[in-house]
Protein backbone atom coordinates (compact mmCIF):
# COMPACT_ATOMS: atom_id res chain seq x y z
CA UNK A 1 0.00 0.00 0.00
CA UNK A 2 1.18 3.52 -0.94
CA UNK A 3 1.13 6.99 1.11
CA UNK A 4 -2.15 7.52 0.18
CA UNK A 5 -3.57 4.08 1.07
CA UNK A 6 -4.24 2.49 -2.82
CA UNK A 7 -2.70 -0.40 -2.80
CA UNK A 8 -1.02 -2.08 -5.88
CA UNK A 9 -1.81 -5.24 -7.74
CA UNK A 10 0.93 -8.19 -7.13
CA UNK A 11 2.18 -8.46 -10.84
CA UNK A 12 3.16 -11.97 -10.15
CA UNK A 13 0.31 -12.95 -8.98
CA UNK A 14 -1.87 -11.09 -11.85
CA UNK A 15 1.25 -13.33 -14.57
CA UNK A 16 0.19 -16.45 -12.58
CA UNK A 17 -3.90 -15.73 -13.38
CA UNK A 18 -2.93 -14.73 -16.52
CA UNK A 19 -1.36 -18.11 -17.04
CA UNK A 20 -3.85 -20.07 -15.80
CA UNK A 21 -6.78 -18.23 -17.71
CA UNK A 22 -4.62 -18.98 -20.95
CA UNK A 23 -4.08 -22.36 -20.19
CA UNK A 24 -7.77 -23.40 -19.18
CA UNK A 25 -8.94 -21.17 -22.79
CA UNK A 26 -6.43 -23.39 -24.49
CA UNK A 27 -7.85 -26.86 -22.49
CA UNK A 28 -11.53 -25.39 -23.78
CA UNK A 29 -10.32 -25.05 -27.92
CA UNK A 30 -8.74 -28.39 -27.39
CA UNK A 31 -12.39 -30.34 -25.88
CA UNK A 32 -14.44 -28.65 -28.64
CA UNK A 33 -12.17 -29.72 -31.20
CA UNK A 34 -12.33 -33.40 -30.16
CA UNK A 35 -15.97 -32.80 -29.73
CA UNK A 36 -17.28 -31.63 -33.28
CA UNK A 37 -17.60 -33.48 -36.14
CA UNK A 38 -19.63 -31.76 -39.06
CA UNK A 39 -21.43 -29.50 -36.61
CA UNK A 40 -22.45 -25.96 -37.98
CA UNK A 41 -20.72 -22.49 -37.16
CA UNK A 42 -23.71 -21.85 -34.16
CA UNK A 43 -23.02 -25.09 -32.91
CA UNK A 44 -19.47 -25.10 -32.45
CA UNK A 45 -20.20 -21.66 -30.83
CA UNK A 46 -22.13 -23.09 -27.91
CA UNK A 47 -20.04 -25.90 -27.60
CA UNK A 48 -16.82 -23.34 -26.99
CA UNK A 49 -19.21 -21.16 -25.19
CA UNK A 50 -20.09 -24.02 -22.63
CA UNK A 51 -16.60 -25.22 -22.50
CA UNK A 52 -15.48 -21.99 -21.36
CA UNK A 53 -18.37 -21.53 -18.91
CA UNK A 54 -18.03 -24.76 -17.53
CA UNK A 55 -13.93 -23.29 -16.89
CA UNK A 56 -15.76 -20.30 -15.30
CA UNK A 57 -13.85 -18.25 -18.38
CA UNK A 58 -15.65 -14.87 -19.71
CA UNK A 59 -17.27 -15.45 -23.17
CA UNK A 60 -15.14 -13.34 -25.56
CA UNK A 61 -17.15 -10.21 -27.64
CA UNK A 62 -18.82 -11.66 -30.69
CA UNK A 63 -16.46 -11.07 -33.31
CA UNK A 64 -13.73 -12.55 -31.09
CA UNK A 65 -15.82 -15.79 -30.48
CA UNK A 66 -16.28 -15.96 -34.51
CA UNK A 67 -12.74 -15.86 -35.21
CA UNK A 68 -12.31 -18.48 -32.76
CA UNK A 69 -14.40 -21.00 -33.90
CA UNK A 70 -13.63 -19.99 -37.31
CA UNK A 71 -9.65 -21.20 -36.15
CA UNK A 72 -11.21 -24.47 -34.73
CA UNK A 73 -12.97 -25.38 -38.00
CA UNK A 74 -9.40 -25.00 -39.77
CA UNK A 75 -9.47 -21.50 -40.92
CA UNK A 76 -6.53 -19.46 -38.66
CA UNK A 77 -7.26 -16.13 -41.10
CA UNK A 78 -10.33 -14.43 -38.80
CA UNK A 79 -7.76 -15.08 -35.61
CA UNK A 80 -4.86 -13.83 -37.17
CA UNK A 81 -7.10 -10.97 -38.17
CA UNK A 82 -7.83 -10.46 -34.58
CA UNK A 83 -4.66 -10.43 -32.49
CA UNK A 84 -3.47 -8.40 -35.91
CA UNK A 85 -6.54 -5.35 -34.55
CA UNK A 86 -5.50 -6.15 -31.18
CA UNK A 87 -1.45 -4.89 -31.43
CA UNK A 88 -2.40 -2.33 -33.41
CA UNK A 89 -4.77 -0.97 -30.57
CA UNK A 90 -1.86 -2.07 -28.24
CA UNK A 91 0.85 0.14 -30.33
CA UNK A 92 -1.72 3.42 -30.34
CA UNK A 93 -2.43 2.76 -26.67
CA UNK A 94 1.26 3.03 -26.04
CA UNK A 95 1.99 5.63 -28.04
CA UNK A 96 -0.58 8.37 -26.34
CA UNK A 97 0.95 6.85 -23.16
CA UNK A 98 3.94 7.97 -24.07
CA UNK A 99 3.02 11.23 -25.35
CA UNK A 100 1.67 11.93 -21.85
CA UNK A 101 5.03 11.15 -20.40
CA UNK A 102 6.73 13.02 -22.50
CA UNK A 103 4.44 16.40 -21.51
CA UNK A 104 4.73 15.74 -18.29
CA UNK A 105 9.08 16.72 -18.56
Amino acid sequence: MDEAGVEFPDLGEMREEARRRSQLRKEALQATQTRITGESHAEIREIYAAELRARDLEIPPEHILDAVVERIKGNPLPAARVAGESLVEMSKGFRELFKLFRQGQ
